[in-house]
C-alpha cells in the first residue's frame, strides 16, 4: 500500500460517511414530519 493510495481511500471513506450522515439527518426530519402530521390528524379526528 502506497501512502497516496491510502490517503485516497481515507478520502473516499470520509465522503461516504458524510453522505450517510446527511441521509440520516434527512430520515430524522422525515420521521419528525410524519409524526407531527399523524398527531395533527389524530387531534382533528378526536
Amino acid at each position: 500500500m502506497f501512502p497516496r493510495q491510502l490517503n485516497l481511500q481515507i478520502k473516499l471513506l470520509h465522503q461516504r460517511n458524510q453522505k450517510n450522515v446527511v441521509g440520516q439527518e434527512m430520515a430524522l426530519k422525515i420521521v419528525t414530519l410524519v409524526k407531527g402530521l399523524w398527531y395533527a390528524v389524530k387531534a382533528s379526528i378526536v
